[in-house]
């Protein structure tokens, strides 16, 4: 049993390695800072900045990027006449318009502890833009994943259009979207268009040299010196760059393979640790996605894994169908029909538990897909699962040995 103070010697500073750690520079995204900083520069005037839409896949320095430059502009007003004042909302666990308002309202008023519950929305835009009057000045809110909203882009269209329709009429208020998800931009109505996407910022993934320089930036800053083997750090940056280039993916590899050498007492990091840190979090990954699946979905997805445990695999639609039936049977679970099954195979594909691709032409014409699995068949066989699954699982399990 471990006691406190008797760990390992690699660790130095374990916030650098957190979600909330700021860095003081982005150096692999200086055209996207002169970007934010272009937008944002007339507020430096006593003019109002542009709205603008950043969008990238996660991890790649957005919201990081846009904290960095508020800040600067902060700095450089502290001393001059002109008065701006910053609020951030995470959207990430709201769902619509009300409550991106409601949560807004939250941030900027003083009078509200909690986002307010059992009020029209028209009367939360009242007394969230009654408060941004109040504010005067510079108003900049920072709305981060705001996509999770989907097609109810009302806020956006109230607050981006407050100043012309009346409004509000002395503050400068300016409104900046930040999505992982472009195709939010393209479900968007013409008019918050217009109006959120004055300016529009791409972060593209980061490349392994990018992630390998800001890995080496943290090491700095949270290992002690000197316990890195040769090939740690491209290592972990070539596991998030085959992915989505997310540096909080690579961040969060090193830290895991950093921990699991420290809480052994070794000497030093090796390619060994982020292994069994990147198998670690496969399986974590893995168990909190399997976690929200509908048994319907786990059902199609252990179809799919059937399959594959024989080397049957890409399979037709048709051919996962019949799979699934055969599980249905067996578990005693209702069988759905084949379009569902369709519908679950795309969702699942869009989850990544699946990969699929779409084939063309062949004896009979038309399309038709292709699915395989596209988590490690291992990893989720080695998840407890309902007890309804163990005679799928064990069989699946009996394949794959079979065929190995």
């Amino acid at each position: 049993m471990p006691t406190f103070g008797s760990t390992g010697s690699i660790l130095d500073c374990d916030d650098a390695f957190k979600d909330d750690w700021t860095p003081d520079d982005l150096p692999e995204r200086k055209d996207e800072l002169t970007e934010i900083h272009h937008t944002l520069e007339p507020a430096s005037r006593g003019f109002t900045p542009n709205n603008m839409f950043v969008y990238g896949p996660a991890g790649q320095g957005k919201t990081v990027a846009t904290q960095l430059k508020l800040q600067e502009l902060s700095q450089f007003l502290e001393n001059s006449e002109e008065q701006l004042s910053t609020y951030y909302v995470n959207c990430a666990d709201l769902s619509s318009s009300y409550q991106v308002a409601g949560e807004v309202l939250k941030e900027i008023s003083p009078d509200f502890d909690s986002r307010p519950r059992g009020h029209g929305l028209s009367n939360i835009f009242d007394w969230m833009f009654d408060r941004i009057e109040k504010i005067g000045g510079t108003v900049v809110i920072v709305l981060d994943e705001i996509d999770v909203i989907g097609n109810d882009d009302k806020v956006l269209y109230k607050l981006s259009r407050a100043k012309s329709n009346g409004e509000i009429e002395n503050t400068r208020l300016s409104i900046v979207g930040i999505s992982n998800n472009f195709d939010f931009y393209s479900d968007l109505t013409a008019r918050v268009k217009d109006q959120l996407c004055e300016e529009e910022i791409r972060f593209a993934p980061y490349n392994a040299n990018q992630l390998q320089n800001i890995l080496e930036r943290r090491a700095e800053s949270g290992l002690q010196d000197g316990v890195l083997e040769g090939g740690v750090i491209q290592l972990c940056a070539a596991h998030a760059a085959k992915k989505d280039g997310s540096a909080r993916q690579a961040i969060n590899l090193l830290y895991k393979a950093a921990k699991i050498a420290h809480n052994g007492q070794d000497d030093t990091v090796t390619t060994d640790h982020v292994d069994q840190a990147q198998k670690k979090l496969n399986r974590d990954m893995l168990l909190e996605g399997l976690k929200d699946l509908t048994v319907q979905e786990y059902t199609t997805v252990l179809a799919v894994a059937s399959l594959e445990a024989r080397g049957d695999t890409p399979a037709r639609t048709k051919t996962v169908y019949s799979e699934y039936k055969s599980i249905c049977q067996t578990t005693g679970i209702d069988i759905s029909t084949m379009r569902s099954i369709r519908d679950h195979l795309q969702a699942l594909k869009l989850y990544r538990f699946l990969e699929g691709e779409k084939k063309t032409g062949g004896a009979n014409g038309g399309e038709r897909w292709l699915f395989e699995l596209g988590v490690d068949l291992e990893n989720m066989l080695a998840i407890e699962a309902d007890d309804r699954f163990g005679e799928i699982l064990d069989t699946i399990e009996m394949r794959k040995k079979a065929n190995a």
